[in-house]
């Protein structure tokens, strides 16, 4: 293994390989339902928070978007699912039962990629819920226009989780992380 392996994949999958010992940090996100996939007894740290967001291409008018929150029994929203294989689209699917108001989606397209969606939201092709850190730029720019307000949005916080694979890389790394004033704290 190399003196420092960070991994990017489904929580899912990153937590599995750190259990394993496969790579020394892993990044996760962790929202207040579904639970966080389980690291054991590793050492995590919050480093950061984001949130999904509803968002849409902009409609004719240019300020409000083509599909807009919540939908109609009838004229339901085209939705760009993230899908229910990856934790930030169990987070939505969790949000959606338990505390979103009523609302009426039509999947129109499903993938576990987060900027896969950006893609065709970009393009006009429905809704989705995307990290804000990922569409901030869009949403400056007028491409994207949020699809509903702060009440539909799911709070996300951003996790560095050790493992106990050897690396004094890793160990300073995450130290460094657990010293800094930035860090909201210990997860």
């Amino acid at each position: 293994m190399p003196l420092l392996r960070v991994e990017a994949d489904d929580a899912e999958g990153i937590a599995r390989r750190l259990r394993e010992g496969i790579c020394h940090l892993g990044l996760l996100y962790a929202a207040a339902e579904p639970p966080p996939p389980d690291t054991g007894a590793l050492a995590a740290l919050e480093v950061g928070r984001d949130r999904l967001v509803p968002v849409s291409a902009p409609g004719s008018t240019g300020v409000a978007p083509r599909h807009p929150l919540p939908g109609r029994p009838g004229a339901p929203v085209h939705w760009l699912s993230l899908g229910t294989g990856t934790y930030i689209g169990r987070a939505v699917a969790a949000a959606r039962r338990s505390r979103f108001p009523p609302h009426h989606l039509r999947t129109v397209a499903e993938n576990g990629l987060a900027a896969a969606l950006r893609t065709l939201a970009l393009e006009g092709a429905g809704l989705a819920w995307l990290p804000e850190s990922l569409v901030a730029g869009d949403l400056a720019a007028g491409r994207l226009v949020r699809a509903g307000d702060a009440v539909w949005d799911v709070p996300l916080a951003l996790r560095v989780v050790r493992s106990t694979a050897p690396s004094a890389a890793a160990d300073r790394l995450f130290e460094r992380l657990r010293e800094s004033p930035d860090h909201p704290g210990t997860a």
